[in-house]
């Protein structure tokens, strides 16, 4: 990666890295094309197993629902920049989720203020086929942000949920293989983020206390 793009990903906090290339938030940079081995060096890539009526959320701008699937859950990974907080939970529940964690936990945006200019919330319908368990069977592609990749052997249905005007594109898949480890369910947290929500739980404790002092 050039210095120059170094210095534009200073300068830009919402900057992500996208497959085979770099891309800001309402920013244009140079295109720089990423190796398979670059893939793995700039982006982070965590895996969950999801079953019918879960949800994985990217940050507060994409959501991705599990609907319907022949076999009892699919390898869902996803591959974003390491700054890009993640969610596994109950479908029934992701509504809730986002409004109260949107810009909080869930970032990007990176403020509660940002949620609020994104624009209209839509869904698209995806359907996924697989033969192994061992490779993964298609990637679904979100323009500026990173990407869903899907391991499963039988079909599936799946909704999509992001802003109007994002780009979805569906594609084999630029990694084949799983991640090594699976998460848990719950928020998967960058360590910046979780720093930020813990000192800023102890502020809030310190307030507490210096207004009511035993």
């Amino acid at each position: 990666m050039g210095e120059s793009v170094k210095q534009l990903i200073q300068q830009h906090r919402e900057c992500f890295v996208m497959p085979y290339l770099v891309f800001c938030l309402g920013f244009f940079p140079p295109i720089i094309f990423l190796s398979q081995k670059s893939i793995r060096n700039n982006l982070s890539n965590s895996q969950g197993r999801c079953k019918h009526g879960q949800t994985v959320h990217i940050g507060g701008l994409v959501r991705l629902d599990l609907v319907h699937a022949s076999v009892e859950t699919i390898y869902v990974t996803v591959w974003a920049s390491p700054s890009v907080s993640l969610h596994l939970g109950k479908t029934e529940n992701a509504d809730e989720l986002m409004n109260k964690h949107a810009g909080v936990r869930l970032q990007p945006p990176i403020s509660i203020e940002r949620v609020s200019e994104l624009g209209e919330w839509q869904k698209r319908e995806v359907k996924a086929r697989g033969t192994s368990w061992d490779v993964k069977s298609m990637d679904v592609a979100v323009a500026g942000l990173g990407w869903f990749s899907l391991g499963l052997k039988g079909e599936a249905d799946l909704a999509l949920w992001t802003y109007d005007g994002i780009q979805i594109t569906l594609r084999e898949p630029l990694v084949l293989d799983r991640a090594a480890s699976i998460e848990r369910p719950g928020f998967w947290l960058p360590k910046a983020t979780l720093e930020a929500l813990t000192n800023s739980s102890k502020l809030e404790g310190q307030e507490a206390r210096a207004k009511n002092p035993l």
